[in-house]
Parts: C-alpha cells; structure tokens; sequence
C-alpha cells in the first residue's frame, strides 16, 4: 500500500535510537539469537548491551532531575540512545530475531490506545502528511484487529510463563537470558 513512499532500507537505522520496551516474547527471540553467534560476536553485543543499559539509566535519571519528576521507566519522548544490536554500518546484527516493532516500524501506525495519533518515520510520512479517508479507516481497522490479537498473544504468554516484568530491552535481551525463563516453565 505505502510502497512508493518508503524511503526504508539497507544501512538506514534513523529509527534505530527511539528507547522503547519490547515484549518478552521478543526477548526470547533475542536469547535465542545470541546464542546462535560466534562468541566474539556475542560478547561484542553483551558488552554494547551493558554500555547500553547503564547509559539509558543515566539518561532517563538526568531528564527526571531536569524535569522536577520521579525516574521512570518509560524514557520521555525525544530521549535517543542508538540501539546496542547495530553495527559500524547501521544495520542491525540480529536483523532476524529484531523485535516486532522493529519489524513494523515506517509504515503509519495507528494504536487504538492514542487513537487521535498516527506515528510514522518522517522519513516515509514527514509531518503533515495527508491520508485518504478511506486508506485512512482501512489502517485503523486492520491495524486495531492487529492490535487486539496481539495484546491477546502478549496476555497468554505472559500467563503462561509469568515474568517477573512483562516488558524489556533490546539491550537486556541481548545481556540476559530470556530463554531460560521459558524453559522453567
């Protein structure tokens, strides 16, 4: 449908610093992954991972000093951290195993939770891009029964397998193992 107007590709990684939370389910992937690479290559990830993690907690501390508030564990909106998983080149090192919104991210997504906002790279969809009323309500349709299935598939895995969080890192998914939590159940 958006063919025409991705600009997405080898080497481009400018949505590759938003922090942001992935699911356990993505993080499984990633423990899998991890485990799949030679061992230089994985303890070059583990290290940038750790790099990673302390530089967002510093990050996310500094802007709540700034801004009179409690730490939290959401980063506020604008805070960027280039993700540990790319390369010299900007390509993501586990391109296979990236978390879904990874994999979804540039084309115009609607969340039926902000149901007044509709997030796109600029580089696809710079501000003020204009939608079709009718391509307009075809991807709030699709994209709401995306939505509800996939909270559905979030919910039971996380029944299932109980974590402690029911959130994560790109980074601790590639310094944990989320694998093993899997397999406790």
């Amino acid at each position: 449908l958006y063919g025409d107007r991705m600009q997405c590709g080898s080497g481009c990684s400018s949505c590759c610093s938003q922090m942001f939370r992935i699911t356990i389910m993505d993080a499984i992937m990633i423990s899998r992954k991890m485990k799949q690479l030679p061992a230089a290559e994985r303890d070059d990830l583990q290290a940038r991972a750790q790099h990673y993690i302390e530089e967002r907690a510093r990050l996310i501390h500094q802007r709540a000093d700034e801004d009179n508030q409690n730490e939290r564990e959401v980063p506020p909106p604008g805070l960027r951290l280039p993700c540990p998983a790319l390369n010299e080149q900007g390509a993501c090192r586990i391109y296979d195993a990236r978390p879904v919104v990874c994999r979804k991210w540039g084309i115009p997504l609607f969340d039926p939770q902000h149901p007044t906002e509709l997030q796109a790279c600029e580089l696809n969809f710079p501000p003020g891009t204009a939608f079709e009323d009718e391509e307009l309500d075809e991807l709030i349709d699709r994209q709401t029964e995306i939505a509800e299935r996939w909270q559905a598939v979030k919910g039971s895995v996380n029944a299932r397998y109980q974590p402690k969080q029911t959130s994560t890192t790109i980074a601790e998914a590639i310094a944990g193992d989320y694998e093993e939590m899997k397999k406790r159940k």
